[in-house]
């Protein structure tokens, strides 16, 4: 029995450690957050709020290595000074460092009372530092890996950039950019608080704070939300430049290695200025259609790298006043079938997640063949011995997000983001039937047990079933308190149909539209329904990290696996008697029924893992 996996481009390199390796050109999934540039600005790193780290090389944009073992969004970055390690932390209120070489996770932090936002590495190699909503910044001594001072800060909770960090390149100082347009400065030698920064008089919640040290250690700039972007002298304490002020939606701030030029970044935009007589010198419109993140002159000033809601990196030529390169991946470099739903906008966030996991695969009957849609507007099948595409299935006008084959593997079935029903003949790749019945991406869609009827279900909060003869529309579902279906499927003999809402499980007799139970117990995102072989069992896995197996009869749970971070997929075996499992933490585990106990786990995914399925 073999458990199948899509890769979808690997590349083969010269690592930093002169090994070679084969590396999936994915890029990140979700917004790129965080960037730091090497110290010989060869390689960047970019952290992501798919819970991974990746290191790439400037020169040709590959990606390099991703850093794995985050539990949430990677919100900062640092290298130490010699290239060695890179630091990162994370919403899951840990810090941990890696060998760059290898991506190995080296040290983690134990988990702080609340999440980090910000890391950094003393540039002589004895400390690093951790600080975000906590009440306090921690010293760590770098060889120890022991907490030697805690320093109070005040983190802008409001806007949600807690406290930055920066050393100053002596390593003589330590700042810290707070809430309220405040930056404290320490000396590393007694971390007593040596200057503080702040307005004379009122109160801002929610004004955080990104600083940086002049290459001479002798000045810090600063900016703040809603407040001014500033020069100061360290000798004295005084503010020796203003460059703007009244700076709205900030997000970074950086100097260059020269220290000639001084950068901000927003949401939308980056201004440049001349460190020394304070002219602006470029304003950067980039033109993206996502918001701007943090923001890092390479080694030489003549190009920026600017992060990305969109999953990407754009590499900035100051000179050329142009993006020159991407870092990205395949899987954001590809044809997105046009399913361009934003994660962090408000209105799409929702549907925007749930595409991202409807990644199904399908085997052939006879376990030759692959299936899988999300190639633009296409569904591909390979031969599984040569990896060579054998046919392509085109007809959609959106990606296919869901698919179903008959028993005999003659038909197939698919769902698309254009809101059409399609079955093929799955050989010669002609379509028999096209059912407009959605105006919105279908998100489920399964052949009855005659294969007479297809059930679907939508974003726009319905569930249909149409007779694929006449393709008439026979049921009609309007969830309008439960809302839309993520996952629905037959009940035993076609008497019912079984649908989940968010974290909501239901039956449903077919007739009567009534339900006829609901499985209580999740607290999150149900992501995947599977019956057992003898369709008296329900396995559904979720977003809350279990896996529960439900008694169809009674509605009541039967067993539960659990597994650290989301699942989003988990199969009964063709015996019944084990359950597979995959999600979030990259590791698939075989389930044994009978004791509930992982009797073994699959590792070596550099991603999460969004399908299985078994040969026959």
């Amino acid at each position: 029995m073999k458990t199948l996996f899509a890769c979808l481009f690997s590349l083969p390199f010269v690592s930093l450690a002169q090994t070679l390796e084969t590396v999936i050109q994915k890029g990140h999934e979700l917004a790129v957050i965080s960037v730091a540039i090497s110290p010989d600005s060869n390689y960047v790193a970019t952290g992501s709020r798919d819970k991974s780290a990746k290191l790439w090389e400037l020169s040709t944009g590959r990606e390099v290595r991703s850093f794995l073992g985050h539990e949430f969004g990677v919100n900062a970055v640092a290298f130490s000074s010699d290239g060695k390690y890179l630091i990162t932390s994370s919403a899951d209120m840990t810090a941990k460092i890696w060998d760059v070489s290898s991506g190995k996770e080296l040290f983690s932090t134990e988990p702080d009372e609340k999440f980090l936002t910000d890391i950094a590495f003393s540039p002589d190699g004895k400390y690093f530092v951790t600080s975000g909503y906590p009440d306090s910044a921690k010293i760590f001594d770098f060889k120890t890996k022991k907490v030697i001072k805690k320093i109070p800060v005040n983190a802008d909770q409001g806007n949600g950039s807690g406290v930055n960090i920066a050393f100053s390149p002596d390593s003589k100082w330590v700042a810290f950019g707070q809430d309220n347009r405040v930056a404290t400065i320490h000396s590393t030698s007694d971390w007593k608080q040596s200057f503080k920064f702040e307005l004379p008089e009122g109160f801002c919640g929610g004004c955080g704070t990104q600083l940086a040290f002049g290459r001479d250690s002798k000045h810090l700039f600063m900016a703040s939300e809603q407040g001014e972007v500033k020069k100061y002298e360290l000798t004295n304490g005084k503010l020796q430049h203003q460059y703007a002020g009244n700076v709205e939606n900030l997000s970074s701030l950086d100097v260059s290695r020269d220290n000639k030029k001084l950068l901000i970044s927003t949401k939308t935009e980056v201004i440049v200025w001349d460190t020394e007589s304070g002219k602006e010198l470029f304003k950067i419109n980039p033109e993206l259609k996502e918001d701007i993140n943090e923001t890092a002159f390479t080694l030489d000033g003549k190009k920026i790298i600017i992060t990305c809601n969109d999953n990407t990196a754009v590499i900035w030529d100051l000179q050329k006043k142009k993006t020159i390169g991407f870092l990205t991946g395949f899987l954001n470099s590809r044809d997105k079938g046009g399913l361009l739903y934003d994660q962090d906008d408000y209105w799409s966030s929702n549907i925007a997640k749930f595409v991202r996991l409807k990644n199904h695969l399908l085997l052939s009957k006879d376990g030759k063949e692959l299936i899988k849609g999300r190639f633009g507007t296409k569904v591909k099948r390979w031969d599984v011995a040569t990896g060579k595409t054998s046919m392509e299935y085109g007809g959609h006008k959106k990606a296919v997000l869901c698919y179903d084959l008959s028993q005999d593997g003659k038909r197939l079935l698919t769902g698309g983001g254009d809101g059409k029903i399609i079955l093929w003949n799955t050989k010669t790749g002609d379509s028999i039937k096209t059912i407009q019945s959605y105006q919105h991406p279908i998100f489920s869609i399964h052949f009855n047990q005659d294969e007479t009827t297809v059930a679907s279900s939508s974003w726009d909060g319905t569930m249909k079933v149409h007779d694929l003869n006449t393709g008439k529309r026979i049921q009609l579902f309007d969830f309008k308190e439960e809302g839309s279906a993520y996952n629905i499927l037959w009940g035993k003999n076609d008497l019912y149909l079984i649908s989940s809402h968010g974290n909501l499980l239901k039956m449903w007799e077919i007739d009567t539209h009534a339900p006829v139970r609901e499985f209580i117990g999740h607290q999150e995102l149900i992501t995947s329904l599977h019956l057992s072989p003898d369709q008296n069992s329900l396995l559904s896995s979720s977003g809350d990290g279990t896996i529960r197996m439900w008694d169809i009869g009674s509605g009541l749970l039967i067993k539960k696996f659990k597994i650290p971070g989301a699942v989003h997929m988990s199969i009964f075996s063709a015996d019944g008697r084990f359950v597979y499992s995959a999600g979030s933490d990259r590791t698939i585990r075989m389930w044994d029924i009978a004791t509930s106990k992982a009797i073994r786990t699959f590792e070596g995914h550099k991603g999460e893992v969004t399908s299985l399925v078994l040969s026959p």
